[in-house]
């Protein structure tokens, strides 16, 4: 089962999140994805590190400072034609959460774009290194 769009896990972050899963589908329409992906993930980067498939429901939405707010284009366009070319991309790195009552597994540390047009072209899972919180952000 994909996941069309992020709504059902923004709810309760600000208002701009929103505006990101609407121009993170527009930049997938303009790149030829009308639907939601039949694939489970993107084709990720094979390296010595263990990458996990892990369920958008077990990440914490992001959230982005206020002055940034929306996805660089080019940035946003090299992804999704990696996607639709088969290139190997990044996984995206999360940290675990511990120690708090929270329904979310895992927290964002890097990926913020390739979280948000994953969701967006509907995989259901997101390739993802799991890594240590450095800054105590738990």
């Amino acid at each position: 089962m994909g996941y069309w769009c992020a709504d059902q896990y923004l709810i309760g972050l600000r208002w701009f999140q929103m505006d990101v899963c609407v121009q993170a589908r527009q930049i997938l329409t303009q790149a030829g994805i009308n639907r939601p992906c039949v694939a489970e993930s993107y084709v990720w980067e094979s390296s010595r590190d263990i990458v996990f498939l892990i369920a958008f429901e077990d990440i914490r939405p992001p959230e982005r400072m206020s002055d940034v707010y929306l996805l660089n284009i080019d940035r946003a366009e090299s992804i999704v034609q990696g996607m639709l070319s088969g290139a190997e991309i990044p996984p995206i790195e999360v940290y675990p959460i511990v120690g708090q009552n929270t329904e979310f597994r895992y927290a964002l540390f890097d990926g913020y774009h390739r979280y948000h047009l994953s969701i967006a072209a509907g995989f259901a899972r997101i390739p993802a290194l799991i890594v240590e919180d450095f800054f105590g952000r738990n």
